[in-house]
């Protein structure tokens, strides 16, 4: 699916998408739900990343080839259409891809439509001219979309309430054509990132670093691409972004959900 072409802002298919477009949310909402996370890697698990991997082709797909892919068979694939209120695949796949549609033109229209003036008011005022300079330097901006683009796909490890943060970034970058999977520090079944992948930590003290030394060695274990945000540059060999310390958390929120709209929006309009 070519979304670079898609011009469909202020039109009338947009518009009536739009109107019908909160059931395919909510299925979004529940792929991720399934494969973030899991405690489980049961059937629904193999089909909502099996629909994720696919989903950029899924205009292509026939429901036999489908399941195939999911490692499931059609009945499955049908019931859990079902679950969600799409009787036929066909009608599924043309949903599918017009949300799909619609989540880029929305993206693209968050850039038009930024300004960061005022938010970088904010920023001078409450930081230190250091931090504040290397804050608004887009060069690490560059390098973190450079890492995620040469990846396959984006993990982001941490807490849950750090992660949480990134819940749009992940529908975001999915549409981008980049698969993001969250997966929590408190759970045994922790999956090992490949060397292909972009590993992103999420901590503020980096006491994920100091509290869960296996977990450590799992991540590193194939020597993925590594990113780390939080307060200083807790991990060695990682490309780090910074929050100061002693700030408010409605500032520390601020300035991480900052990082995660510029990585978005710049990854946007350089790499689609």
């Amino acid at each position: 699916m070519n979304l670079k072409k898609i011009k469909y802002k202020n039109n009338s298919w947009y518009d009536n998408c739009t109107r019908g477009s909160d059931t395919m949310n909510c299925f979004f909402n529940a792929l991720f739900m399934f494969i973030n996370n899991p405690e489980v890697r049961d059937l629904n698990y193999r089909i909502a990343l099996g629909l994720l991997e696919n989903g950029h082709e899924l205009d292509y797909l026939t429901i036999n080839e489908l399941a195939e892919r999911c490692f499931v068979s059609t009945s499955s694939l049908n019931r859990f259409f079902r679950i969600y209120g799409y009787k036929k695949y066909m009608i599924f796949k043309a949903l599918f891809s017009s949300h799909m549609r619609i989540r880029y033109v929305q993206i693209q229209n968050r850039i038009n439509e930024k300004d960061y003036g005022m938010l970088h008011k904010v920023f001078s005022s409450i930081l230190k001219s250091e931090d504040y300079e290397r804050l608004i330097d887009m060069s690490w901006v560059k390098e973190v979309c450079e890492m995620i683009h040469d990846s396959k796909r984006v993990i982001l490890i941490g807490s849950d309430e750090m992660a949480s943060y990134f819940s749009r970034m992940q529908t975001d970058f999915y549409v981008m054509g980049k698969l993001v999977i969250k997966d929590s520090i408190y759970k045994t079944n922790f999956f090992t990132p490949e060397k292909d992948d972009c590993v992103i930590l999420l901590s503020m003290e980096g006491r994920i670093v100091d509290l869960n030394s296996w977990l450590l060695d799992k991540m590193k274990e194939n020597n993925p691409k590594m990113i780390t945000i939080g307060h200083y540059d807790y991990l060695q060999d990682a490309y780090g972004l910074t929050i100061p310390q002693g700030l408010d958390e409605v500032f520390e929120n601020m300035i991480l959900d900052y990082y995660i709209q510029k990585i978005t929006y710049y990854y946007a309009e350089k790499y689609l």
